[in-house]
């Protein structure tokens, strides 16, 4: 299980020093990108997106690929969202179509640092 748990850490260290800048555009017109630079014999993956839970963003296995895998995140930074990582996520998907997964948004919160503008954030930004 280890060196299995390495190979996945491996593989996904270098799917994501392959991934070049990602770009704004919105989620579904990503999907037929991915689409089409899926690993050889898969499915596309499945694309959801959760307005009830904050725009939660769910990438699954296509079907009749096994769910072997889960990741949570990446995970964005101050001010930004799970958007500013889907494309990173869709091409991490596309070399590991076993992988599911799931970019959640921060809440908005007031931000100390930011005069007390709210913005996404996930913990305690003052100074």
């Amino acid at each position: 299980p280890m060196a299995r748990g390495l190979a996945a850490c491996t593989r996904l260290a270098a799917a994501a020093a392959a991934v070049s800048a990602v770009a704004s555009s919105p989620l579904q017109s990503r999907v037929s990108a991915v689409s089409m630079s899926t690993a050889a014999g898969a499915a596309p993956p499945r694309i959801t997106q959760d307005r009830a839970r904050n725009n939660l963003i769910t990438i699954a296995p296509g079907e009749g690929m096994p769910h072997t895998a889960t990741v949570i995140g990446p995970i964005h930074g101050l001010g930004d969202s799970n958007m500013g990582w889907a494309d990173v996520a869709m091409q991490l998907q596309s070399v590991m179509p076993y992988c599911k997964f799931i970019l959640p948004n921060a809440p908005v919160r007031p931000v100390t640092l930011n005069g007390g503008m709210s913005m996404p954030r996930r913990e305690a930004a003052c100074g």
